[in-house]
C-alpha cells in the first residue's frame, strides 16, 4: 500500500483514539491528566507516524526505537504511545509491504514479521526502555528486567528475539498478548467500527466493547478485581444502550480514582488504523 496513505491514516489513528470523548478513565478532548494532556498526545501523534513514514523500509526495532524516541521528545508529558507504537508498528510495516488491504492479509503479514524478529529488534526495543518510563516486562525475571543494563547483554548471550520478549508478557500484557497471538482484540474492535461511520459514537461504543475484557493496564496498577468490575461495568452500559449520563459518571469515577484502561485504547488505536485502511482502500 501506498507509505503516504498508510502514514495518514496511522496519524489520523492516533489522534481519533485521543480525541473520542467520553473514554472512561482515558485523557482526551474533553479530560487531561495531571502529567500528560490531550495536546501532548497530539503532539505525539504526528511526531510518532512520522517517523513511521520515515523508517517504512527499516527494521521493526527500528521502527519502535525511532518512534518512542521522537515521542519523548514531542512533549513534556509522561509515556503517551509506547503500547500503540509496539501493536501498529508491526501492523504498518505489513501494510506497506502488501498492494491491497485485506485486513487477514496486514493481520498475517505483520504476525511474520513479529515471528521472523531479530535480537537486534530486541536490543532496539530495550533501548527504547531508556527513553520512556514503562517498566520490566516481568518483575518476577530481574535478569530481563528493563531497568537493568544488563539486559542487552543478556539478550545478546541468549540470542532473544522481539517475539521472545513479548511472549514473556503475553499471560499478562495485553499488547504482547496481541503482537504474538494474530492481532485477535484489534480484529475485534475491527468489526465494530466496521458496521457504520467513524464518529464519536462509533469510537466511544468500540471502546466500551474493548473494555468488556479485563484491561492488563488496570491489573497491573490496581488489581485484577479492579479491572473485572471495570469490565463488568462497561457491559452494563453496553446493555443499557449507552446512556450519555451513565458514561459520563463512569468517566468521572474512574478519572477520580486513577484508574485509566490505557491498554484498551492501545487496541482502539489499532482498531481504528486498521479500518481506516479498509476505507481508504475502497
Amino acid at each position: 500500500m501506498d507509505v503516504k496513505k498508510t502514514s495518514d491514516c496511522l496519524r489520523l489513528a492516533l489522534m481519533y483514539e485521543v480525541a473520542a470523548t467520553p473514554k472512561p478513565g482515558c485523557i482526551d478532548r474533553n479530560y487531561d491528566h495531571s502529567d500528560t494532556s490531550f495536546c501532548d498526545f497530539i503532539s505525539s501523534a504526528v511526531a510518532v507516524s512520522r517517523c513511521f513514514e520515515e523508517c517504512f523500509n527499516s527494521s521493526l526495532g527500528e521502527v519502535i526505537l525511532g518512534s518512542t524516541k521522537n515521542m519523548v521528545k514531542s512533549h513534556s508529558g509522561q509515556n503517551t504511545h509506547f503500547g500503540a507504537i509496539l501493536l501498529n508498528a508491526p501492523l504498518y510495516l505489513a501494510a506497506v509491504q502488501v498492494d491491497d488491504f485485506e485486513l487477514d492479509n496486514v493481520v498475517e503479514t505483520a504476525g511474520k514479521i513479529v515471528e521472523a524478529s531479530s535480537v537486534d529488534d530486541a536490543i532496539k526495543f530495550y533501548e527504547s526502555f531508556r527513553h520512556v518510563e514503562v517498566g520490566g516486562l516481568r518483575d518476577d525475571i530481574e535478569e530481563l528486567d528493563a531497568e537493568s543494563r544488563e539486559a542487552i547483554l543478556d539478550i545478546s548471550r541468549n540470542s532473544i528475539s522481539f517475539y521472545d520478549l513479548m511472549e514473556l508478557s503475553v499471560e499478562y500484557d495485553g499488547v504482547a498478548r496481541e503482537v504474538c497471538r494474530g492481532f485477535e482484540r484489534t480484529i475485534e474492535g475491527f468489526g465494530y467500527l466496521d458496521e457504520g461511520p467513524i464518529d464519536n459514537d462509533s469510537l466511544v461504543r468500540c471502546f466500551l466493547n474493548l473494555l468488556t475484557e479485563p484491561d492488563t493496564h488496570i491489573v497491573k496498577v490496581h488489581s485484577r478485581e479492579k479491572a473485572e468490575l471495570v469490565s463488568q461495568q462497561a457491559r452494563e452500559i453496553i446493555d443499557e444502550g449507552f446512556p450519555e449520563g451513565r458514561l459520563q459518571e463512569f468517566d468521572s469515577r474512574l478519572n477520580e480514582e486513577g484508574v485509566s484502561p490505557g491498554t484498551t485504547a492501545d487496541i482502539l488505536s489499532s482498531s481504528i488504523f486498521m479500518s481506516l485502511l479498509d476505507r481508504k482502500s475502497d
